[in-house]
């Protein structure tokens, strides 16, 4: 790995880190390199968040061709959505597979998995579904063009026995990045 690529990756880190201190708000992703063809955000944030160590499942990648750039460019080994580590859903939709998607143990609440949805369009403000918890002050409503409407109902019923749960980052194409840690209390809409 080249000193630029490095660097490159640490600074996404950074971004990634900082979406994930503060929920519902939107950061944006440095544009350094291509890697994955129109995938290269994506692929910004995998590097950073996945190794050999780890294992992931893309929804719907019936020519597996994500799944072998994945691997590729990461290490890491796919596997069912039920072991996965971080889980890739490209359409803004789990389809309710989140139900089946590990959710840690009460010995490592940790262990759950990281949801990784692509959407069409982060914004701070505009949306019905209201997100307060750590790292919010109050409450925030982020809009999230290309999430169907279900998903923050599966996140929200996952995510009601914590520390158990899942960790949810958001993409899209403009390179904004947004969280929605465990730890966030998701209100009805």
């Amino acid at each position: 790995m080249q000193t630029d690529d490095i660097i490159n990756d640490h600074t996404t880190f950074r971004v990634l880190m900082r979406a994930m201190s503060n929920p519902g708000r939107v950061f944006r992703l440095p544009r350094h390199r291509d890697v994955l063809g129109q995938r290269g955000l994506l692929a910004e944030v995998l590097r950073c968040l996945m190794d050999h160590e780890v294992t992931f499942f893309v929804l719907d990648d019936k020519s597996n061709g994500l799944s072998q750039e994945i691997y590729r460019y990461t290490g890491s080994n796919p596997a069912d959505l039920e072991t996965a580590d971080f889980l890739i859903f490209l359409e803004g939709t789990s389809r309710g597979a989140l139900s089946g998607a590990k959710r840690g143990t009460p010995e490592y609440p940790d262990g759950g998995a990281t949801v990784v949805y692509r959407v069409e369009k982060l914004a701070e403000m505009g949306g019905e579904v209201e997100l307060r918890g750590p790292g919010i002050d109050g409450t925030v409503r982020p809009l999230i063009v290309g999430l169907a409407g279900t998903e923050f109902g599966v996140l929200r019923e996952v995510n009601a026995e914590f520390p158990l749960g899942l960790d949810a980052l958001f993409l899209d194409s403009d390179g904004g990045i947004m969280s929605i840690p465990r730890s966030t209390r998701i209100g009805a809409n």
